[in-house]
């Protein structure tokens, strides 16, 4: 008998496509590969038209990108959901993030697309970045951050689409602006590895992502 979802799948402990899409995205504010895209973007594309897009695989999933590489030759043979939609992959190339040493000062950060909640911003990313970083083993530098002294200067809306991941479909409210720290603190590990991730639940789909600024 076929099962369902992920959850329902004997194979899920061992199953690659489970490991990289968290469950078939279930548990999405835990992906370890994130889509570097608009969160808010198009969705259709003329046949002429192209799409710059960006996947980040955090830590041991980076190991499965040859699994991932075969994923999406299929869905380009066979077009994406039931309506089959078609596209072709022009090129691509790999490029290594990493975490470096710097003496630089941070005096805030510009959130450039939407997180989900303007409250307790640093504590739930803390959480959020220990959690990935026990799950897909990240990096072994120092993640641990004092209490970040800031005031946020954030923008509301309400999306009037759903958004869709997997089976989930949310109503999805959003925040950018700027978070200003009290005084400038250093460009630590935490605040780099928040950069590469990106902030809030979604940054899988392309939200919270953001610049630090001097």
């Amino acid at each position: 008998m076929q099962k369902k979802n992920c959850s329902e799948c004997s194979n899920g402990e061992s199953c690659l496509y489970n490991y990289l899409s968290s469950g078939d995205f279930v548990e999405f504010d835990n992906i370890p590969v994130i889509l570097k895209k608009p969160l808010i973007s198009k969705k259709i594309f003329r046949e002429v038209e192209t799409l710059n897009i960006e996947f980040t695989f955090l830590g041991n999933s980076a190991l499965h990108i040859d699994f991932f590489n075969y994923i999406m030759k299929e869905l380009e043979i066979n077009g994406l959901f039931r309506e089959k939609y078609r596209f072709l992959i022009i090129n691509k190339k790999i490029i290594k993030n990493s975490i470096e040493n710097t003496n630089m000062k941070v005096a805030g950060i510009d959130v450039l697309s939407p997180i989900d909640s303007d409250e307790n911003i640093f504590e739930k990313e803390k959480t959020k970045i220990e959690k990935l970083n026990n799950c897909y083993n990240i990096t072994n530098a120092d993640l641990s951050i004092e209490d970040i002294k800031h005031e946020t200067h954030m923008t509301r809306f309400d999306m009037k689409n759903n958004i869709y991941i997997g089976a989930n479909r949310l109503k999805f409210k959003g925040y950018i602006g700027r978070i200003l720290f009290t005084e400038p603190i250093e460009n630590n590990s935490f605040l780099q590895l928040l950069k590469i991730i990106g902030m809030g639940r979604l940054y899988g789909l392309g939200g919270g992502n953001i610049k630090l600024y001097i």
